[in-house]
């Protein structure tokens, strides 16, 4: 990777953790307490750790990578369209919220323009799906420490708490509040699996110019 890619990578990370420490110091400030309902290890928060990771990492460099363009492109999706529907106590978080989405997209569309410039391989999805598991492991055990104490639902795996997620809401009568969950994880997982599969296509597609290029020259210099 380029150095001034590495460089965007600091410099999200440091934007987005300064965002961050200025949404948990308003929030705390409005209710009177420390809201552990926002405590910043949910899915959409990741990537801040993530991209501050990235740039002094390199045996794990490119399964962040593909975290980021899969999980966390996925995860901004979902949280965009999530943000529209959730009910801040100042509009000035609501913004955040947007805005933190639209550039978890940003971070993960660049992520995927470089895997496929410098990796172009699937098996790198393995290793974004272990980041995926050994947080939400995290964020389970984070949830069972706190909840008989405050509201929190990290990675939406408190069993105790309702999921309100769009569509998977309907899904809670019919299957239960468990079970909703897990296919909340499913879903998640297998959107992010869709995702590098058309990050490859894509790749492919991308060889086959490259090819067509090099045959051009080819033929010019002939």
């Amino acid at each position: 990777m380029k150095q001034e890619e590495l460089n965007f990578y600091t410099f999200s990370g440091i934007v987005l953790l300064i965002s961050e420490i200025w949404k948990q110091v308003y929030l705390t400030y409005i209710h009177g307490y420390y809201m552990w309902w926002h405590f910043p290890l949910q899915i959409c928060s990741l990537p801040m750790y993530l991209c501050l990771l990235l740039p002094h990492t390199k045996k794990y460099r490119y399964d962040i990578l593909n975290y980021l363009m899969t999980f966390g492109m996925v995860g901004g999706i979902a949280g965009l369209i999530g943000s529209f529907g959730l009910k801040y106590p100042r509009l000035s978080l609501s913004l955040h919220s947007i805005i933190w989405h639209v550039y978890l997209i940003v971070i993960g569309w660049v992520s995927g323009h470089i895997w496929m410039r410098v990796r172009r391989q699937r098996k790198d999805f393995k290793g974004a799906c272990k980041i995926f598991a050994l947080t939400a492991v995290l964020a389970y055990l984070i949830n069972k420490a706190v909840y008989p104490y405050a509201g929190i639902n990290l990675f939406y795996l408190n069993a105790k708490v309702m999921v309100d997620i769009p569509i998977f809401i309907h899904l809670v009568p019919l299957v239960g509040n468990r079970l909703t969950i897990l296919l909340v994880i499913f879903a998640m997982v297998e959107f992010s699996r869709l995702t590098i599969e058309i990050w490859y296509v894509c790749c492919e597609e991308m060889k086959i110019r490259e090819k067509e290029k090099k045959k051009a020259v080819g033929y010019r210099r002939h």
